[in-house]
């Protein structure tokens, strides 16, 4: 995972980085900012599902300064409802309305929506409308933030890219292929037309794919997205995410494909394989491996050994976020003998070893040396993803954290949690994760993750006692 160019990131304003960052994007249709018929002014919630106002060409240069309205609970609402839980602010100010806020991010050309209308899309934050401060509980916000605290604080960047699978059924709500397609060119080629114009217009959006495949799964499909540092590859993976939700839905099949962890009850789940590498910044703002050291038996850095003992360290926290639906604890801690017995529950590490946690790739300075996190879901936020990690591993490097010794029979910190309720718990007791993450974004994401339990057991009911099915009705639409 080697650095690119096109990832500076900078103090400047959102809109002095306009024309810096849309020269770097890979966006074929250039067009000005006043050029689209319509704007869409994205926000990630908590779940990553990607939430909108229009706004139109008229109202854009007003628009993209002051921000759209939105509710305020916008960045923690239910999959089903409005949830009317109780929340606060920590700083005790009141809660008003909202606004979606540009910051770095700028004007990208979907062109697979609008039917004839040209539609750009923008991904926002959520800020306090009255008082024009951050709502802590964004996740978008939350992750810049620590990316520029990791930055100042240590002169680090990380960079990262996902490995991300979903799954694609026919209308008979069946996988739209078999298992056993692993790699098999044609059985791609039954479908590549679809995944082809996918792959082509997100890279017209600007959100760099470098690899698809069938997986081993059925109907399971991977892409791989070209690393990007910070803020920047959240925002890319949050845009393809919602990007393939669209481009792959049919009348009638809003949930023809799935970024559901386990969207089929006995067969290989979807995972978010999360990589990264850290790159120090240098004083002329050039970037270089903070990764391989051959001297050491690990072959990291002391930076990258604390910053991975971070990781273990707080995993048990950690797995609430990337492991964030009830679902995605269908892909975790399965017996011998089951579908995922890959996906590693114990908290551990490995060089070039699958069958640990986290996997460490050193393959030498400036040539791929990367931690693999194999135990997301791929229901991730990845926004959320990038805040963890960022988070854990600020902590393990501030305490020069001590990284165990390597191996999957090494069981130092344990295994993750049993489930969603247990994760919470343990992010909740987490004080250095909710000193990282805020207090409020820890208390209205365990809110409204609470809210989707009870709200789960209630469908469950309503199907019988059959939890998978009310799962998939409950997931699968918008996830």
């Amino acid at each position: 995972m080697g650095p690119h160019e096109s990832s500076r990131i900078t103090s400047l304003s959102p809109f002095s980085m306009e024309s810096l960052l849309f020269n770097d994007l890979n966006i074929e249709n250039k067009k000005t900012k006043e050029e689209y018929d319509f704007y869409r002014f994205l926000v990630a919630d908590i779940h990553g599902i990607a939430r909108c106002k229009i706004v139109t060409k008229s109202a854009y240069p007003r628009m993209s300064k002051k921000g759209p309205g939105i509710a305020w609970r916008t960045v923690v609402l239910s999959f089903d409802s409005f949830n009317n839980y109780e929340l606060t602010r920590t700083d005790g100010k009141p809660c008003t309305d909202a606004r979606l806020i540009v910051e770095q991010s700028v004007p990208r050309p979907l062109s697979w929506a609008g039917k004839g209308h040209s539609i750009a899309g923008i991904v926002c934050e959520t800020w306090w409308g009255v008082d024009h401060q951050p709502q802590m509980a964004c996740p978008r916000y939350m992750a810049r933030r620590l990316c520029e605290q990791l930055e100042s604080e240590f002169k680090l960047r990380i960079l990262h890219a996902s490995e991300m699978e979903f799954t694609i059924f026919n209308e008979n709500r069946q996988p739209l292929f078999d298992e056993g397609s692993f790699y098999i060119s044609q059985e791609f080629a039954f479908h590549e037309e679809e995944l082809l114009s996918l792959s082509k217009m997100c890279e017209n959006a600007g959100i760099p794919i470098e690899t698809l495949q069938t997986e081993y799964g059925p109907g399971q499909i991977e892409l791989v997205l070209k690393p990007e540092y910070g803020i920047e590859g959240a925002d890319n993976e949050f845009l393809f995410k919602n990007a393939a939700k669209e481009m792959l839905q049919k009348p009638g099949q809003r949930s023809r494909c799935t970024f559901m962890s386990k969207p089929i009850k006995d067969k290989v789940g979807n995972g978010n394989h999360y990589n990264h590498s850290l790159w120090r910044v240098k004083d002329n703002g050039d970037v270089e491996d903070a990764m391989w050291d051959g001297s050491q038996q690990c072959k990291m850095t002391k930076t990258a050994q604390h910053w991975l003992a971070g990781i273990l360290k707080h995993s048990p926290a950690l797995a609430a976020l990337c492991s964030p639906t009830v679902n995605c604890w269908r892909r975790l801690h399965v017996e011998s003998g089951e579908h995922d017995i890959g996906t590693p529950d114990n908290i551990t590490w490995g060089l070039e070893s699958r069958d640990t946690m986290i996997r460490v790739i050193a393959r030498g300075a400036g040539k791929g040396t990367y931690l693999e996190n194999r135990s997301p879901g791929a229901a991730m936020n990845p926004y959320l993803g990038l805040a963890a990690m960022v988070a854990a591993g600020m902590d393990g490097i501030r305490n020069k954290l001590e990284l165990p010794v390597e191996g999957p029979a090494t069981n130092e910190f344990g295994k993750l949690p049993k489930s969603l309720d247990d994760a919470l718990t343990a992010l909740e007791e987490d004080k250095a994760m909710v000193e990282a993450l805020g207090q409020e974004f820890v208390t209205w994401f365990n809110g409204a993750k609470r809210n989707e339990i009870e709200s789960l057991k209630k469908y469950t009911q309503e199907n019988g006692g059959d939890s998978f099915k009310a799962e998939m009705d409950f997931y699968s639409t918008w996830i």
